[in-house]
């Protein structure tokens, strides 16, 4: 199927229906919309019905949210490892624990 490229644009840039211009080029109305994809047509934006263009999905942007402060455990205390490997292996050979027992012991205090 053969569409005057030219045309085309002309038509869809005056705003005329995707349906009316798939029956002026006898066509699927599916093939307008690939056809405008395959030829780099921007989209059409939407109308409201107070006469303005909303913003496309994805541009508004949201104030960014901060993370929160991670909460400050005394030096040498289980928590303080913040249930990291290594840490948690020092802490056990620091108190002649096994790294399993550390874990445990780092889980149950965690949720008090």
């Amino acid at each position: 199927m053969k569409i005057d490229r030219k045309e085309f644009v002309m038509m869809w840039e005056a705003g005329v229906p995707a349906a009316k211009m798939a029956e002026h080029f006898g066509c699927h109305i599916a093939y307008i919309s690939s056809f405008r994809q395959r030829n780099n047509i921007p989209r059409r934006g939407r109308i409201a019905q107070d006469g303005t263009v909303p913003k496309p999905a994805g541009t508004i942007k949201k104030p960014a949210a901060s993370a929160p402060e991670p909460p400050q455990y005394p030096p040498g205390s289980i928590l303080a490892t913040e249930g990291k490997y290594s840490l948690l292996c020092e802490y056990a050979l620091r108190h002649g624990m096994t790294y399993l027992g550390a874990l445990q012991s780092w889980h149950r205090e965690r949720v008090k």
